[in-house]
């Protein structure tokens, strides 16, 4: 992040000798020239503009982490399976049909390789959270935040799979009704998104499980 480089010149012999006896050291040209260039700018620049460029390197490096924030896209779940439950972050931006269609492939078998659980296929390319933070994010993902591109709570167990929309709050199906539903919006290749969209709610119109059956379900 806002690095220069330098380039120097020397003759190959010279290079080759050189970096041979570096090498015996330990070390390399490379390096050794680096720390030189340090303590060259460390000697001839004075202490308060060291302090005054550090501070903006600081700065530069906060800005630019607080960017990488603003543009990140992540899913996140809560998956559970023979009796475990786990929940994590997924640096794949998956949203709800996408990860209906993954829940459809790996109940198929048809994942290659195929992972020894379905979080695994999420793991990854993910983390593991906390439920306390899966709760955080099932808040933010409910106000709006534009970083979570999907939130699901997939009971394999329980054959159920619970998704979190802005401001609509929870809405629960039963889990053979969205892999079915990613199937039809996934049968045809050359499908748009928006069709395929509108093909995977169609299909989901009036298959919502009822907010009691819905609460009942996600606290057994």
């Amino acid at each position: 992040m806002g690095d220069t480089s330098i380039v120097l010149w020397i003759n190959r012999h010279q290079h080759d000798a050189l970096e041979h006896i570096l090498t015996e050291r330990g070390t390399n040209i490379e390096t050794v020239m680096q720390a030189q260039l340090i303590e060259l700018y460390r000697q001839t620049v004075p202490e308060q503009e060291r302090v005054d460029i550090n501070n903006q390197i600081e700065s530069e490096r906060l800005a630019e982490e607080q960017r990488e924030a603003e543009l990140r896209r992540f899913s996140v779940f809560r998956i559970t399976e023979k009796g475990s439950t786990v929940c994590l972050e997924c640096n794949h931006a998956f949203n709800f049909m996408q990860a209906a269609n993954q829940a459809r492939r790996y109940l198929r078998q048809e994942m290659d390789p195929p992972p020894s659980a379905f979080a695994e296929y999420f793991l990854s390319n993910g983390t593991l959270i906390s439920e306390e933070k899966f709760s955080v994010l099932v808040g933010e993902r409910i106000e709006g935040s534009h970083n979570i591109t999907g939130l699901c709570d997939i009971d394999l167990d329980g054959g159920m799979l619970h998704t979190a929309h802005h401001l609509e709050g929870w809405a629960s199906f039963r889990l053979k009704d969205v892999t079915t539903a990613a199937y039809h919006a996934y049968r045809k290749s050359y499908s748009s998104n928006d069709d395929m969209w509108r093909i995977f709610l169609d299909y989901l119109d009036g298959r919502q499980i009822t907010e009691a059956s819905a609460v009942m379900s996600m606290e057994m």
